[in-house]
């Protein structure tokens, strides 16, 4: 989908590539209306066919604005695609039998952190402890959950208080739920949420596995009022972890298609700082 501007065209959204299919039928796609310039401005849909060479054929294309396409989606009426054909002043456009049909629209307020703020907004720090068996014994010196009988606080220990004392100040109750997940509590079986004073109704793994499903999260998360900082404890490889903050300039695009709204990530290894 691209946008007309000017008569210049601006790339908005991609859909994934669908493969031996005359009726494909895309993810959804999410758009935010800065992108689209507003929902009168004309939108170019263009379909092609998909070649590994990169050369892809224009099969067709319709031009509509967003509010065109509401009333299509409304009257259950796909719209009609056509090929340019010719050059200059011979040109024109050839009308085709093949329809673009709009499945489902929905439209949502997006609040931005200033909408919060003048709201009542306060902060409140949360932490979570990764107790997974990457660590290591806790019984024994080497692992980085160990407490240490002299009092000589473990890497984690220092993380927290390393970032707690600068955000405590920002937080107006002073009391910071603390939860762990990837271990066995109290003889249960294990958990990955757990409160870390006992408690299953008030609280005083290693690198990501699951990289798409946590991207799926984040990006789900990109529109509340939250904020992940991620301290890479130890010696492990945190590449997928620097995936997932996006400071190189692209956000995280989940697996329907949706990209982030903002980038709510910030990651840093512990051994850097």
């Amino acid at each position: 989908m691209v946008q007309t501007f000017w008569d210049h065209l601006i790339l908005c959204c991609k859909t994934e590539v669908i493969k031996n299919d005359l009726s494909p039928q895309w993810k959804p796609v999410f758009l935010n209306i800065q992108q689209v310039g507003g929902k009168d401005n004309p939108l170019i849909l263009e379909c092609y066919n998909f070649n590994t060479n990169g050369k892809h054929d224009l099969i067709g294309k319709v031009q509509k604005s967003l509010a065109e396409l509401v009333k299509l989606h409304a009257s259950g009426q796909g719209g009609t695609l056509f090929l340019p054909t010719g050059g200059g002043r011979n040109s024109h456009n050839k009308v085709l039998k093949s329809r673009v049909y709009l499945d489902k629209f929905s439209e949502s307020v997006q609040y931005s952190f200033l909408d919060y703020l003048s709201a009542g907004f306060e902060l409140n720090f949360m932490v979570a402890i990764d107790f997974t068996a990457s660590n290591g014994n806790p019984r024994l010196p080497d692992s980085l959950l160990y407490i240490d009988p002299s009092g000589r606080p473990n890497t984690y220990q220092k993380a927290i208080v390393e970032v707690g004392e600068v955000l405590q100040f920002y937080d107006s109750d002073k009391r910071f739920p603390t939860w762990g997940f990837g271990a066995r509590p109290i003889d249960g079986p294990v958990s990955h949420c757990f409160n870390l004073n006992g408690s299953s109704h008030y609280c005083e793994d290693g690198v990501v596995t699951d990289l798409q499903e946590t991207k799926d999260a984040l990006v789900k998360a990109s529109d509340l009022p939250l904020s992940i900082l991620i301290v890479g404890v130890g010696g492990a490889d945190f590449k997928e972890m620097e995936i997932l903050d996006a400071d190189k300039g692209e956000r995280l695009k989940s697996s329907f298609g949706r990209v982030a709204s903002r980038d709510i990530v910030q990651f840093v290894p512990f051994r850097d700082v």
